[in-house]
């Protein structure tokens, strides 16, 4: 609905005139203005045309107005009624519609006679000499309205943490929009790497929840200001752990625990093949992508501590989870390290030439920034424009003071 009062006319040279009235913000709607805006406007114009007059409804105390409107025009000359074609009433209340049926009938009533009732915009456009710009300040702010409370909504159910693979935001590679921002934090600065115990030591809690908050809302950009690194450690681990269907199903954890019994140093390259080539392209593409990342961190074990036996024993929970009854648990944690040990160890024979670095769609970008688009497919930026909460302002000014 239009949200101010306004009257418009269009096409005077034509027999035919089209008036249109808002009723939406009774505070304007006296009668001594409206009697004003008909004499001196529609005078003498409808003098010699004919007209359609559109009133719309006000949403609060509609029926009121509008039997005032009706009042005012009963009072005018028999010619406005003469000339009058018909006298349109737009999102009309079931009040209203009752009221008209009922005086549609009475001898005399011309006027209500003229009167009919439309509900929706096409009906609008088809009354003659009406202008469809009329509506078009209304409709973009219903458009943008709709589009903000959908943008809300899509917002709240697309929450990276807990979220399946399947549902998550892709980059053009087929990396999940939130992993691929939290390794290029790492790009940005490669400093970052030679943290000590990376990965193993935890942050300030808070500070996590706080990042966590921001990231599920899917503000990319207050990586921007985070200076300690096992805050990001932390949600890396935290968005595996959280996944509703583990990186490695279940199944397939069943035949890794099976072959791992028998498996030697000349048949490790096999049981590997066996796993990915029964991996879902999103799982397949995303193991490989931590490993090699996981790798770098291992990499710089000199100065972080952290070699892949070690990377493999944290991760392990992370990728697989713990579920079956066929041998302890104690047993399948063992199980699990060992086989990321193995994947480690393989990793650069099976997939040669393969860096994580490639799949990162920032890694060209000072940091993950927002952009417009949905779709996993194409070259465009990937990132779509999120409306930051005001309760997120104040996370963020809170997060960047402990940060400083």
């Amino acid at each position: 609905m239009f949200k101010y009062f306004s009257f418009q006319s269009v096409c005077l040279g034509l027999k035919n005139l089209c008036f249109l009235f808002n009723g939406n913000k009774q505070q304007e709607f006296d009668n001594n203005r409206i009697e004003f805006h008909i004499i001196n406007f529609l005078d003498n114009k409808i003098n010699q045309n004919s007209y359609n007059i559109v009133y719309i409804v006000a949403q609060k105390q509609g029926d009121k107005e509008l039997i005032r409107f009706q009042k005012i025009i009963k009072q005018f000359p028999s010619k406005y009624i003469t000339h009058l074609i018909q006298f349109y009433i737009y999102q009309a209340s079931w009040k209203i519609k009752t009221k008209l049926w009922i005086n549609h009938f009475k001898l005399g009533n011309l006027l209500w006679k003229k009167t009919k009732c439309i509900d929706e915009i096409e009906d609008l456009i088809k009354i003659p000499n009406f202008q469809v710009s009329w509506i078009n300040l209304e409709l973009k702010q219903i458009s943008f309205r709709e589009q903000n409370e959908t943008n809300q909504l899509i917002q709240q159910q697309i929450r990276p943490f807990g979220l399946n693979l399947i549902n998550q935001k892709l980059n053009q590679f087929g990396i999940p929009i939130i992993v691929d921002c939290l390794l290029s934090y790492f790009l940005v600065n490669p400093d970052r790497f030679l943290r000590p115990h990376i990965f193993r030591k935890q942050g300030s809690i808070d500070e996590e929840e706080q990042l966590y908050t921001l990231l599920n809302n899917q503000n990319y950009e207050c990586l921007n200001v985070v200076e300690d690194v096992r805050i990001v450690c932390s949600m890396i681990k935290r968005f595996f752990i959280e996944l509703p269907d583990p990186l490695i199903p279940q199944d397939i954890l069943k035949l890794i625990y099976t072959q791992l019994q028998q498996v030697t140093s000349q048949t490790e390259i096999i049981l590997l093949e066996e796993v990915f080539g029964k991996l879902s392209r999103l799982n397949r593409i995303l193991l490989k992508m931590m490993i090699s990342f996981l790798q770098c961190v291992g990499n710089n074990s000199e100065f972080n501590y952290m070699n892949v036996n070690n990377l493999a024993i944290i991760f392990a929970p992370c990728f697989m989870r713990i579920q079956t009854n066929d041998i302890s648990s104690q047993e399948q944690i063992q199980q699990s390290v060992r086989f990321l040990k193995i994947l480690f160890d393989n990793f650069d024979k099976l997939f040669p030439n393969f860096t994580f670095k490639q799949f990162l769609q920032q890694k060209q970008n000072q940091f993950c920034l927002s952009t417009n688009s949905n779709s996993s497919t194409g070259t465009e930026n990937m990132f779509k424009n999120q409306i930051v909460l005001s309760q997120e302002d104040d996370i963020i000014f809170q997060f960047q003071q402990k940060q400083q």
